[in-house]
């Protein structure tokens, strides 16, 4: 997982109408992306949030999606991100200022338009505040990591407290998550990797044993299922 930052003041101050976003016009390899000057989106529903974004994530997904080999392909032109991070513009008439108001920090994860744009329109269910604290780059890497991490977790695999939970690519955005949910919830993690420096992250994370993906046979001894 990748956060780019996009370089922006962070101000509070109405949008401008028009912003810079990456537009891809046609499926295929990374040049596709384009940077094109485009409207700002509006807020048109009482629950939408418009945010400024700061960094944006870049996932494996959002590669298969622009070459069109996805199953879900979004209609073109289309502007590609599911996840990032920056701070809120606008928001519709629904939402309580108790709730949402303009200037928090926030990430994103599933918004309505792609987050590779200066302002990206979501709902309020896809938008999530954080302290002013956390950095923006690493905001940005939560969302698609996080979710499916939790659903692979708790929805297929219904983890359960005590158990033993090997998890195969440890030390990536989503291994990594999957291994610190997966220990806060009181279980044993083994995990792969398939590098030295890998396999560091995911003893770091929270494993208590790692190896590389082609020798789970080192683990005999230590795994107990």
């Amino acid at each position: 997982l990748i956060a780019y930052k996009l370089v922006l003041m962070a101000t509070t101050s109405p949008p401008p109408p028009t912003m810079s976003a990456v537009l891809v016009r046609e499926f295929g390899d990374s040049s596709r992306m384009n940077v094109e000057h485009v409207t700002v989106p509006e807020v048109t529903s009482n629950t939408h949030v418009l945010v400024k974004v700061l960094c944006a994530g870049v996932n494996p997904v959002d590669t298969y999606i622009r070459t069109g080999t996805y199953a879900i392909k979004p209609t073109l032109p289309y502007t590609p991100g599911k996840d990032g991070a920056g701070i809120v513009a606008s928001v519709g008439k629904d939402i309580e200022e108790s709730d949402l108001k303009v200037g928090d920090h926030v990430y994103i994860d599933g918004p309505s338009s792609g987050t590779l744009a200066q302002f990206c329109l979501c709902d309020r269910s896809a938008v999530f505040k954080i302290d002013d604290g956390v950095p923006f780059d690493q905001a940005a890497c939560l969302g698609v990591p996080s979710s499916t991490a939790y659903r692979a977790l708790f929805t297929r695999c219904r983890i359960e407290s005590g158990e033993s939970v090997l998890i195969h690519g440890a030390a990536g955005a989503c291994g990594t998550v999957c291994v610190q949910l997966a220990k806060r919830h009181g279980c044993v993690v083994y995990g792969t990797a398939s590098t030295e420096e890998g396999r560091k992250c995911a003893l770091q994370a929270g494993c208590k044993a790692v190896s590389a993906h082609d020798d789970l046979g080192s683990l005999n001894g230590v795994v107990s299922f």
